[in-house]
């Protein structure tokens, strides 16, 4: 074993590890849903409540046994006795690493074994937290760590972090002790100067340009891709529109579309939405449409979006049982009355290997919108506006499923789906551009200028964790003999 027990296990592991409120703050922004997590070190397992809200399977790994057989009892999925400098996994088997206080147990070459390990059973990030040593020369805040092997500065972190060949690191601050309650504050700055805070985060990404799952994770020059061919379609007077739809497609897996033979296109209206998919993917699949409305068929098929076309309802598909390779939804299943009838439907429709990519606005959505921000500045009856607010627009929008994101995932599951993986894609500058589009009278909207902006916005598109909306992969689940 690489990593000494005396200085990992022994002095460490007498450390009573409480969960730290800004980590488990921390785990809830910056670990996407639905993940298959690591965690590193676990010892009692301090921070297994917050992982186990937010993956399908935890496991923990840790040295010592005693302090496992503790772990596996606060919602670990499974535990593994192991170094991590050396662990028992197979290539790309998790989602997300998570590492709290243990790089500075480690001596440099332990460090630089565990980063090679975490880059190859990962495939997707890496979170890790550690003590800022700068921070231990104030006398208030000095703390006795004589476990401590190392003490590693955010730029010393930097330079072992590059050595890196299949990742990228990013090392910024996470709290300051005036500030630790005032997280709107404190991050703009700890973004930029991480050696201020007392504690150091690392966030590490694949270098891949796209993750196993057929996920871009740069998808900016795919969200102008998508925008220039629906202005094409739609034309500017629907700019809001094809603003809307381009931040959507951004996260659709491509691959898929290259994999598969006959895909539907569920609720498929007029066939502009496919029409992008396959022109930016190339794709050659036989796609057919579905829709109830006969005039947004009959348009979808003049224009040769589709290469077929159902009139059906979403709740009884004319279609064979198992019989299709790829089943897409695109903001659909929100409006649809006995969510689940139509679920089990798309389930029994799939092949065994097929798969399901939706995607659907949660609740948070419409609290995002320029008024509802407005309202919620209101003392005292804010809230109780921005509710009334919703709740009309959801009318408007003639949205039945307001639901959030772990609710959007288990009415999966119980519809006989299994989520394969999940993703943000819209952020707050997204929603409010979205919303002013919206709100901006018809002839402003055959500006140049306005495209122009909307391209911009585009090119500094970035996700973040508002759950807003979100696009889900599922497939049909496998019947146990």
């Amino acid at each position: 074993m690489v990593c000494s027990r005396a200085s990992y296990e022994g002095s460490a592991s007498k450390v009573l590890h409480l969960p730290n409120e800004r980590f488990v703050l921390l785990i809830q922004k910056a670990i996407p849903d639905s993940s298959r997590i690591l965690d590193l070190a676990c010892g009692d397992g301090a921070y297994g409540s917050a992982l186990s809200k937010k993956c399908l399977q935890l496991i923990g790994l840790d040295i010592s046994l005693r302090r496992l057989r503790r772990a596996k009892k606060m919602g670990y999925s499974s535990v593994v006795c192991a170094s991590v400098a050396s662990l028992p996994f197979c290539d790309n088997v998790v989602d997300v690493v998570w590492a709290s206080e243990i790089f500075e147990h480690l001596q440099l070459a332990e460090l630089v074994k565990a980063l090679r390990e975490i880059e190859r059973v990962i495939n997707r990030m890496v979170l890790a937290t550690m003590p800022n040593p700068l921070w231990y020369a104030v006398p208030f805040a000095r703390k006795k760590t004589p476990e401590h092997v190392l003490r590693y500065s955010s730029s010393s972190l930097n330079s072992i972090l590059k050595m890196s060949q299949g990742m990228t690191f990013r090392v910024v601050g996470s709290h300051l002790p005036l500030l630790h309650k005032d997280f709107r504050i404190s991050e703009p700055l700890l973004s930029k100067f991480p050696s201020v805070s007392t504690t150091l985060v690392v966030r590490g990404r694949k270098r891949d340009e796209a993750s196993p799952d057929g996920y871009s994770d740069n998808a900016k020059s795919g969200c102008e891709d998508f925008f220039r061919v629906l202005l094409e379609e739609w034309g500017i007077r629907n700019i809001n529109l094809a603003f809307y739809r381009a931040v959507e497609l951004s996260t659709f897996p491509l691959k898929l579309m290259e994999k598969s033979n006959v895909v539907l296109d569920v609720g498929c209206g007029g066939g502009e939405v496919i029409k992008a998919l396959t022109t930016v993917s190339r794709c050659h699949a036989y796609v057919v449409g579905l829709d109830v409305d006969a005039t947004s068929i009959k348009k979808a098929l003049q224009r040769g979006r589709v290469s077929d076309a159902v009139i059906a309802d979403i709740r009884a598909l004319p279609l064979r049982k198992r019989s299709l390779d790829l089943i897409i939804s695109m903001s659909v299943l929100e409006h649809i009355v006995n969510l689940q009838k139509a679920l089990k439907e798309i389930a029994d429709t799939l092949r065994l290997r097929g798969q399901f990519v939706g995607t659907f606005p949660t609740n948070r959505f419409l609290e995002l919108y320029i008024i509802s921000r407005f309202l919620n500045l209101i003392p005292i009856f804010g809230r109780q506006l921005v509710s009334r607010y919703v709740t009309y627009e959801r009318q408007v929008q003639r949205i039945v499923n307001g639901l959030d994101w772990h609710e959007w995932i288990r009415v999966l599951h119980d519809s006989g789906l299994t989520v394969v993986d999940s993703r943000i894609y819209m952020s707050q500058l997204d929603v409010l551009f979205l919303d002013f589009l919206g709100k901006l009278p018809y002839p402003l909207r055959l500006t140049p200028l306005l495209e122009r902006v909307a391209k911009l916005v585009l090119r500094t598109h970035r996700y973040n964790d508002n759950r807003a909306n979100i696009t889900i992969v599922a497939k049909p689940k496998t019947k146990k003999m």
